[in-house]
């Protein structure tokens, strides 16, 4: 198709110059790409000024938000797409050919299971991890093939923090334990792609000292605090190798007054299963279609396999939560979505789950770049996004706000009390269209 564009532009339009050219061959690809047409049935052949194409294109392809929004609202980088950064899926069990061990880590109880884990896999031992990436060129191709490389380290710095929310949206509460940095499925949508900056996933070997500080706060603590350990990586996909789990269940026995949530796309529980249960231990889902995971969500347990794995965790007396986000919008999503809630609700009870969040579509522009390259068939970037309040892109507000009003509604129906429910990295205006309070229990 790009080279049909080329060609195109070549003949008709010679004389644009590079950044009018980049735009026109931006919107002439998304819009063939979303409507499957010809790119000689786009443009009509009797206009000749740039501004009347540009116009007319933005029209088309912005066919609501064009009327309400500026044209800087439209992000139109540069096309270019490379076949060798496609991702090729299928299902894979994790499993590094190479090992990389901080010196900190080498007589580490993670480090003697990682070995015995995979005796096969090169082992190296190296200095730090901080050392090791600033001398290697690393580019998005490694991304790819982060799963090959396991580094286990001594974490010195970050052990826990403010969940980082952007500027001008409601924030949560949310504390966040980063155990652990990279994940080995591949969504879509992940930030990671843009984030990453060293081709591997690693893990930390000296969970005790995180403990250790968070205990130190916990001790006086007065009131009810939420964290996690979802940010940078998924809280379970990797618990086998980790066993993070069985530390972190203990431990929280004894601070009844903080919430620990696993947020995972996982249905490894087996850890969790042999594990006296603590009711303030939440287990929860990122959860979407069927259709949606199938075209976004790779190597991932599917939507069914994440219900069941929550029926269990229920049963044995852990707190649940689902995550709908991010939610993707298309046509018939609304279905789709109150199917989904429905096959949750038919068999985990409304009173078993302790939150559920809600929040759209949303990423920084320059992921735009890499989602159109490493998965060229997902039709997320179809839609009308954005770059709206914080500088990312999302859908226009109009839209976030049906989809949240839905969404609650289907979530209400179902049983669950609106307190259960927030918006994830939402504006304040929403969350006052949409009538939702911020459980203050949770934001401390």
């Amino acid at each position: 198709m790009i080279k049909k564009i080329d060609s195109y532009l070549a003949e008709h339009f010679p004389r644009l110059g590079i950044n009018k050219k980049r735009e026109i061959k931006r919107l002439l690809f998304e819009i063939a790409k979303r409507d499957k047409v010809e790119i000689n049935a786009i443009i009509d052949k009797k206009i000749s000024s740039f501004e009347q194409i540009k116009t007319l294109l933005l029209k088309k392809r912005y066919r609501i938000t064009y009327k309400t929004h500026k044209k800087d609202s439209f992000y139109l980088p540069v096309l270019n797409i490379s076949k060798d950064l496609q991702l090729k899926p299928g299902k894979i069990e994790y499993a590094p050919t190479n090992i990389y061990i901080e010196k900190k880590s080498l007589k580490s109880e993670l480090t003697e299971r990682a070995i015995k884990l995979f005796p096969s896999a090169n082992r190296e031992i190296i200095e730090n991890i901080r050392d090791y990436s600033k001398s290697y060129n690393y580019t998005l191709k490694d991304y790819a093939q982060r799963q090959n490389n396991l580094f286990i380290i001594h974490e010195n710095y970050d052990f826990f923090k403010k969940c980082p929310c952007t500027k001008s949206v409601v924030r949560c509460g949310y504390h966040v334990l980063n155990l652990g940095f990279g994940c080995p499925f591949e969504c879509s949508y992940c930030f990671l792609q843009e984030y990453q900056n060293f081709p591997g996933i690693a893990l930390p070997s000296n969970i005790d000292d995180f403990l250790n500080i968070l205990e130190g706060r916990l001790k006086n603590f007065k009131g009810l605090w939420r964290m996690g350990s979802g940010e940078f990586s998924d809280s379970l996909a990797l618990d086998n190798i980790s066993e993070y789990s069985k530390k972190i269940v203990p431990f929280f026995s004894k601070y009844p007054n903080a919430y620990f949530e696993f947020k995972t796309k996982s249905s490894d529980i087996k850890n969790l299963l042999n594990i006296k249960p603590v009711k303030n231990i939440i287990v929860s889902w990122s959860v979407n279609p069927q259709i949606v995971a199938d075209g976004n969500e790779f190597y991932s347990a599917n939507i069914q396999e994440r219900i069941n794995s929550a029926v269990e965790c229920a049963d044995a007396g852990y707190g649940i939560g689902f995550h709908f986000d991010p939610i993707i919008y298309y046509k018939g999503w609304e279905k789709d979505y109150a199917r989904t809630i429905k096959a949750i609700f038919s068999k985990i009870s409304p009173d078993k789950i302790h939150w559920i969040s809600l929040g759209t579509l949303r990423f920084n522009p320059e992921l735009k770049k890499i989602i159109e390259n490493r998965f060229p068939s997902s039709k997320i970037l179809d839609e009308e996004l954005i770059i709206d309040f914080d500088g990312k892109m999302r859908y226009p507000d109009y839209l976030r706000t049906n989809i949240y009003l839905r969404m609650t509604k289907f979530l209400q129906d179902a049983g669950l009390s609106t307190e259960k429910i927030y918006l994830c990295m939402e504006s304040s205006a929403i969350w006052k269209k949409i009538d939702l309070k911020l459980n203050k229990n949770w934001h401390q």
